[in-house]
């Protein structure tokens, strides 16, 4: 009978760590999280990515930011439930006028209070950027390295109610009280504008999706090369797992390099996508047309194929990657070109 009670008292505890992955579709009027984008939220049946999906009113703001209030699947302590990614789609169905920003995740310990003045904060800057009117949805998701002792490679600390930067993580890593989108840097003054946003399928995993983020260097011809991913990550299957990038300059030397974790730094006149230490995959050609530069070249690189060469013992399943590549751009800022990243989580 102890041994009974003793298995009834673990399952019960188990579902804070067992209700991963989740996501908050919006259908039937569903929302988990209590997301809001402000007063007079409203909930179409349709429209969405697909199906129902939350939307504002026309809201005059210097930043729309997507929220939750109250506790649920997407608060609590994250470093026990094992997180290490959230995601979110947005659309922009009206701004007044014309924008250009990277999406940012702010991570709240709100400290149970209302005020603000109380909290430790920290944020991720430049997941993507966010969609502009005739782009429609895009999907955004973010490696978290919940179980990181220090605060990784890319996040800031926002706010702090003292110590240093490891201790706010860490604070805030055990304690999220609130997960908030914000359209743009959150320490940049943006002016009033008026906005009106739709969210969907809002994401919680305790593994990274097989997905892009960050933002590509603006090449030559002023093209943007853009990472795309076909398959499944594996270590044992015989199918392949293309990396790839499209948009890149024609008849030019490039190469993919990978890491294990993400980054948002600035490199050669771009982005740095991936956290150090970076592992370089061999240089091939763009090929695309011969004559003069223009955006038909392209590169790949079956990943799968790298990972059971045995090349990199770090590339084991359950391990989350980060991909970007590299290429010359001989008219470019320091004669180089940059792709934007992919993400994945490798399979067995």
């Amino acid at each position: 009978m102890q041994s009974f009670r003793f298995l009834a008292l673990c399952l019960l505890s188990a579902p804070a760590l067992a209700q991963l992955p989740f996501t908050e579709t919006f259908d039937g009027g569903s929302n988990v999280g209590g997301w809001t984008l402000g007063e007079g939220s409203t909930n179409p049946s349709m429209g969405g990515n697909p199906g129902a999906y939350f939307q504002s009113t026309i809201v005059d703001t210097f930043a729309p930011q997507p929220r939750t209030t109250g506790s649920s699947v997407f608060t609590g302590d994250w470093r026990a439930k094992g997180v290490r990614s959230v995601g979110i789609d947005l659309r922009t169905l009206f701004v007044q006028f014309p924008f250009d920003r990277e999406l940012s995740l702010i991570l709240i310990d709100t400290k149970g209070t209302a005020t603000e003045a109380d909290d430790d904060s920290v944020y991720f800057l430049g997941t993507r950027r966010v969609p502009q009117i005739a782009e429609g949805w895009r999907s955004f998701d973010l490696y978290v390295d919940s179980q990181s002792p220090v605060l990784p490679l890319g996040w800031q600390v926002l706010n702090s109610q003292g110590g240093t930067p490891d201790q706010t993580w860490n604070t805030v890593i055990a304690n999220v009280g609130q997960v908030r989108w914000f359209y743009g840097d959150p320490t940049f003054f943006f002016i009033f504008d008026q906005w009106q946003v739709g969210l969907d399928n809002a994401r919680i995993a305790s593994e990274v999706p097989t997905s892009t983020f960050c933002v590509g260097k603006v090449n030559s011809q002023g093209c943007t090369a853009q990472v795309s991913l076909a398959g499944v990550p594996s270590v044992s299957s015989a199918a392949a797992f293309v990396i790839g990038a499209q948009s890149a300059l024609n008849q030019k030397n490039g190469l993919l390099f990978y890491g294990l974790g993400p980054n948002n730094a600035p490199f050669q006149g771009g982005t740095l996508c991936v956290a150090p230490p970076l592992v370089r995959t061999p240089v091939q050609s763009s090929g695309g047309n011969v004559g003069p530069d223009d955006c038909s070249g392209t590169f790949q690189v079956n990943f799968n194929a790298w990972i059971q060469s045995g090349v990199d013992a770090s590339l084991v399943a359950g391990v989350a990657a980060f991909a970007q590549y590299w290429y010359r751009d001989p008219m470019s800022t320091v004669t180089v070109g940059l792709s934007d990243a992919g993400q994945f989580t490798i399979r067995p």
